[in-house]
Protein backbone atom coordinates (compact mmCIF):
# COMPACT_ATOMS: atom_id res chain seq x y z
CA UNK A 1 0.00 0.00 0.00
CA UNK A 2 2.90 2.25 0.73
CA UNK A 3 4.15 1.65 -2.82
CA UNK A 4 0.84 2.89 -4.26
CA UNK A 5 0.91 6.03 -2.14
CA UNK A 6 4.46 6.89 -3.23
CA UNK A 7 4.09 6.20 -6.92
CA UNK A 8 0.43 7.16 -7.44
CA UNK A 9 1.20 10.11 -9.78
CA UNK A 10 3.55 8.00 -11.91
CA UNK A 11 0.91 5.33 -12.42
CA UNK A 12 -1.68 7.92 -13.45
CA UNK A 13 0.86 9.38 -15.88
CA UNK A 14 1.54 5.93 -17.42
CA UNK A 15 -2.20 5.30 -17.86
CA UNK A 16 -2.66 8.71 -19.53
CA UNK A 17 0.33 8.16 -21.84
CA UNK A 18 -0.95 4.72 -22.85
CA UNK A 19 -4.35 6.27 -23.59
CA UNK A 20 -2.71 8.97 -25.74
CA UNK A 21 -0.70 6.35 -27.64
CA UNK A 22 -3.87 4.31 -28.27
CA UNK A 23 -5.69 7.46 -29.43
CA UNK A 24 -2.80 8.25 -31.84
CA UNK A 25 -2.90 4.74 -33.33
CA UNK A 26 -6.70 4.92 -33.64
CA UNK A 27 -6.50 8.36 -35.35
CA UNK A 28 -3.97 7.03 -37.90
CA UNK A 29 -6.25 4.12 -38.76
CA UNK A 30 -9.30 6.43 -39.00
CA UNK A 31 -7.46 8.76 -41.39
CA UNK A 32 -6.40 5.83 -43.61
CA UNK A 33 -10.00 4.53 -43.73
CA UNK A 34 -11.33 8.01 -44.64
CA UNK A 35 -8.77 8.37 -47.46
CA UNK A 36 -9.74 4.95 -48.86
CA UNK A 37 -13.41 5.95 -48.85
CA UNK A 38 -12.63 9.18 -50.77
CA UNK A 39 -10.65 7.45 -53.53
CA UNK A 40 -12.64 5.47 -56.12
CA UNK A 41 -11.82 1.78 -56.17
CA UNK A 42 -9.27 0.81 -58.79
CA UNK A 43 -10.50 -1.89 -61.20
CA UNK A 44 -8.57 -5.09 -61.24
CA UNK A 45 -6.21 -5.28 -64.24
CA UNK A 46 -7.46 -7.46 -67.07
CA UNK A 47 -11.03 -7.67 -65.79
CA UNK A 48 -12.45 -4.64 -67.62
CA UNK A 49 -14.55 -5.07 -70.75
CA UNK A 50 -13.01 -3.85 -74.02
CA UNK A 51 -14.32 -0.47 -75.21
CA UNK A 52 -17.20 -0.52 -77.67
CA UNK A 53 -16.36 0.46 -81.27
CA UNK A 54 -17.26 4.02 -82.19
CA UNK A 55 -19.92 4.48 -84.88
CA UNK A 56 -18.27 6.65 -87.55
CA UNK A 57 -20.77 6.01 -90.34
CA UNK A 58 -22.28 9.52 -90.26
CA UNK A 59 -18.82 11.09 -90.27
CA UNK A 60 -17.76 8.95 -93.23
CA UNK A 61 -20.89 9.93 -95.18
CA UNK A 62 -20.24 13.63 -94.47
CA UNK A 63 -16.60 13.25 -95.55
CA UNK A 64 -17.67 11.54 -98.79
CA UNK A 65 -20.10 14.39 -99.51
CA UNK A 66 -17.40 17.01 -98.91
CA UNK A 67 -14.75 15.33 -101.06
CA UNK A 68 -17.13 14.61 -103.99
CA UNK A 69 -18.45 18.12 -104.59
CA UNK A 70 -19.97 19.01 -107.96
CA UNK A 71 -18.03 21.27 -110.28
CA UNK A 72 -19.07 24.93 -110.40
CA UNK A 73 -20.14 25.94 -113.90
CA UNK A 74 -20.17 29.70 -114.35
CA UNK A 75 -21.17 29.63 -118.00
CA UNK A 76 -24.13 28.05 -119.75
CA UNK A 77 -27.89 28.37 -119.60
CA UNK A 78 -28.46 29.75 -116.11
CA UNK A 79 -29.82 33.11 -115.01
CA UNK A 80 -27.01 34.31 -112.75
CA UNK A 81 -24.63 35.56 -115.45
CA UNK A 82 -26.76 35.22 -118.60
CA UNK A 83 -29.89 37.44 -118.80
CA UNK A 84 -33.13 35.69 -119.70
CA UNK A 85 -36.58 37.15 -120.38
CA UNK A 86 -39.75 35.13 -119.87
CA UNK A 87 -42.83 35.96 -121.94
CA UNK A 88 -46.27 34.39 -121.67
CA UNK A 89 -47.78 32.96 -124.85
CA UNK A 90 -51.46 33.38 -125.64
CA UNK A 91 -51.98 29.79 -124.51
CA UNK A 92 -50.62 30.65 -121.03
CA UNK A 93 -47.28 28.88 -121.42
CA UNK A 94 -44.07 30.65 -120.50
CA UNK A 95 -41.54 31.15 -123.28
CA UNK A 96 -37.86 31.75 -122.59
CA UNK A 97 -36.28 34.52 -124.67
CA UNK A 98 -32.49 34.64 -124.39
CA UNK A 99 -30.91 38.00 -125.08
CA UNK A 100 -27.55 37.65 -126.77
CA UNK A 101 -24.81 40.15 -127.48
CA UNK A 102 -24.86 43.91 -126.86
CA UNK A 103 -28.67 44.00 -126.77
CA UNK A 104 -28.56 42.13 -123.45
CA UNK A 105 -26.60 44.92 -121.75
CA UNK A 106 -28.09 48.01 -120.16
CA UNK A 107 -25.98 50.68 -118.44
CA UNK A 108 -27.65 52.15 -115.38
CA UNK A 109 -24.81 53.67 -113.35
CA UNK A 110 -21.07 53.91 -113.74
CA UNK A 111 -19.07 53.68 -110.51
CA UNK A 112 -15.35 53.03 -110.08
CA UNK A 113 -14.25 49.60 -108.91
CA UNK A 114 -12.10 49.58 -105.80
CA UNK A 115 -12.03 45.81 -105.20
CA UNK A 116 -12.18 43.15 -107.90
CA UNK A 117 -12.73 39.53 -106.87
CA UNK A 118 -12.45 36.95 -109.63
CA UNK A 119 -12.70 33.19 -109.98
CA UNK A 120 -9.43 31.66 -111.20
CA UNK A 121 -9.64 27.83 -111.21
CA UNK A 122 -10.49 24.83 -109.02
CA UNK A 123 -7.69 23.45 -106.89
CA UNK A 124 -7.13 19.80 -105.91
CA UNK A 125 -10.20 17.60 -106.10
CA UNK A 126 -12.62 20.45 -106.78
CA UNK A 127 -13.56 21.23 -103.17
CA UNK A 128 -11.27 24.29 -103.04
CA UNK A 129 -11.39 27.20 -105.50
CA UNK A 130 -8.65 29.72 -106.26
CA UNK A 131 -9.87 33.31 -106.33
CA UNK A 132 -7.97 36.50 -107.24
CA UNK A 133 -8.45 39.75 -105.33
CA UNK A 134 -7.31 43.16 -106.63
CA UNK A 135 -7.68 46.29 -104.52
CA UNK A 136 -7.28 49.79 -105.97
CA UNK A 137 -6.99 53.07 -104.10
CA UNK A 138 -9.00 56.14 -105.00
CA UNK A 139 -6.53 59.04 -104.77
CA UNK A 140 -9.15 61.66 -105.63
CA UNK A 141 -11.03 61.34 -102.33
Amino acid sequence: MEFLKRHYEKMVLVVVLLGLAAAGVWMGMAIKDAQEKLQPPMPAPGRTAPPLPIDLSTDQVALAQITNTPQVVLSGDHNLFNPVTWKRKSSGELMKIVKIGPDALTITTITPLYTIIGYDHPSGNGAIYVMTVQQHCDLAH
